[in-house]
């Protein structure tokens, strides 16, 4: 049996490369490999290879025989496929936010913008990534839809990992993303289901006019 602190060990490694595979530290179809893997984060090789057979399961990384193990490629496919899963239960999600939504929860949603903001003026695009992904779960805390953003996390990697890409394009501007959570959230204050569903829908629907350019910046990027 694994000993608590193996198994400790073992989650710190696969946090590791998972974060430095979604900030693309890590950049899809690079090679990684044990050692360098095991020097960059200050653990053993034994947690470091249990945690890429964990994210090898995720579909996060290829282990090759013979060869080692590989950035997975984002699949694009089933990137869509999340997206039109998301907008279903987002959509859902943010009417019911409208109806339910109070002053403590426009006061946290505020200050998430304003760093959003801040992130923006930086140039810190790991933290826009991490506050656009708060900002959005709010609304499924708030709505005790928890376990729901949970289990689209699961399903969600490829499309993070797209969007993670969008921010990074510098074709595609970062201010309009700011531009539509601050149009939505205004629309969940003013309890209007109509504009709350448009704005919603012309969000989460930003990744199908992107698309094309996004691949055209990151060629080999995707399957």
């Amino acid at each position: 049996m694994a000993s608590t602190n193996t198994i400790n060990l073992s989650d710190q490694a696969y946090q590791f490369i998972k974060t430095k595979i979604m900030n693309l530290d890590y950049a899809p179809g690079a090679k990684i490999s044990t050692t360098s893997i095991s020097e960059a984060s200050s653990l053993g090789k034994t947690p470091v290879r249990e945690a890429l057979l964990r994210l090898s399961q995720e579909q996060l990384v290829n282990m090759v025989p013979q060869s080692g193990a590989y950035v997975a490629k984002i699949n694009l496919k089933i990137a869509q496929e999340s997206r039109f899963t998301r907008e279903l239960i987002e959509t859902e999600i943010m009417q019911q936010a409208a109806a339910t939504i109070q002053a403590t929860d426009i006061d946290w949603l505020n200050q998430n913008l304003k760093a959003q903001t801040a992130a923006l003026q930086q140039k810190n695009l790991s933290r826009f990534f991490e506050l656009d992904n708060a900002f959005h779960r709010y609304f499924y805390v708030m709505t005790n839809h928890d376990l729901s953003w949970n289990w689209l996390e699961l399903i969600n990697i490829n499309l993070d990992r797209f969007r993670r890409l969008r921010i990074e394009n510098n074709h595609l501007k970062w201010q309009p993303l700011i531009d539509q959570h601050q149009t939505l959230l205004t629309a969940v204050i003013n309890h209007d289901l109509t504009d709350v569903r448009f704005h919603e829908l012309m969000h989460i629907r930003l990744m199908l006019a992107e698309e094309d350019s996004v691949q055209q910046a990151f060629p080999t990027y995707f399957v």
